[in-house]
């Protein structure tokens, strides 16, 4: 467990985690479902609540409460999803055009019911 007291010197930024094949997979499907669009709203539904907190507050000291707080939610929302397409190599996969032509080497994986 953390020490409260020493967090400086602890690392609290590069956590050495490493997803398997496995979860990779499991974490690929649940980005293709609609549950994670959903997800993803709720996060920037809250980060602009945090901006708006910003905007709205009056003294000195809430507007620099605020204004980190806002800065924070940002900052996890973005790592949150860069860490996923880094993990999932999500910009590589989208677009991806296999099976598309009648000269590419990899067909498109489809079942015998739609072909």
């Amino acid at each position: 467990m953390l020490d409260p007291k020493n967090l400086d010197s602890a690392n609290l930024v590069h956590v050495e985690f490493e997803l398997d094949s496995r979860q990779r997979s499991i974490m690929y499907a649940y980005t293709k479902h609609e549950g994670f669009d959903v997800l993803q709203r709720l996060m920037l539904n809250v980060i602009h609540d945090f901006n708006a907190a910003a905007m709205n507050a009056v003294s000195d000291a809430d507007v620099l409460r605020t204004q980190r707080n806002a800065k924070v939610a940002a900052q996890f929302y973005t790592e949150f999803m860069e860490r996923i397409r880094y993990e999932l190599n999500i910009e590589e996969t989208k677009g991806t055009t296999a099976g598309s032509s009648p000269d590419d080497p990899l067909p498109a994986a489809v079942s015998e019911d739609f072909q």
